[in-house]
């Protein structure tokens, strides 16, 4: 990725390369493409977003959308694996409570400011509503079968 980085970076006409050199163009890619290197994307589809791309703020705008996808599909396959009953290893750590998965994946990303974490974030809460509103029910569905108290 950082070869085709610099290619792109090559092509550049001069008014382009001041744009992007003042919003910072050329570091956000390296850092995206260091995030892209640790995950298991498709190297022809980054390839082909560079090529297609008019400039180099468009692909770091589709390959930042890409890397997000990836990401969010990533942890919904997990989540979907422990839902499962699967044991899911991530990183030499064991899930198997999804909570736990999104809020390691919180963690592990904190400064990863690619990672779609707002996204995660809302979905780990409504998660962990929805965990809660089952483990009132449940409450209610035991107190029943309870009887009264003698």
């Amino acid at each position: 990725l950082t070869i085709l980085l610099s290619i792109t970076i090559s092509s550049i006409s001069y008014p382009e390369l001041t744009c992007n050199e003042k919003h910072n163009v050329f570091e956000q890619l390296n850092k995206l493409g260091l995030s892209i290197d640790r995950t298991a994307m498709q190297p022809r589809k980054i390839t082909n977003t560079i090529k297609h791309s008019t400039d180099s703020s468009s692909a770091l705008q589709s390959l930042t959308h890409q890397y997000q996808t990836h990401e969010i599909c990533r942890i919904k396959e997990h989540l979907n694996d422990i839902h499962s009953g699967r044991e899911m290893i991530i990183d030499g750590r064991s899930f198997t409570c999804q909570l736990k998965l999104l809020d390691y994946a919180l963690k592990v990303h904190e400064n990863n400011e690619f990672v779609p974490r707002e996204h995660i974030q809302q979905g780990r809460d409504k998660f962990a509503a929805h965990q809660k509103a089952i483990a009132v029910q449940q409450r209610v569905i035991s107190k029943e079968f309870e009887g009264p108290s003698l």
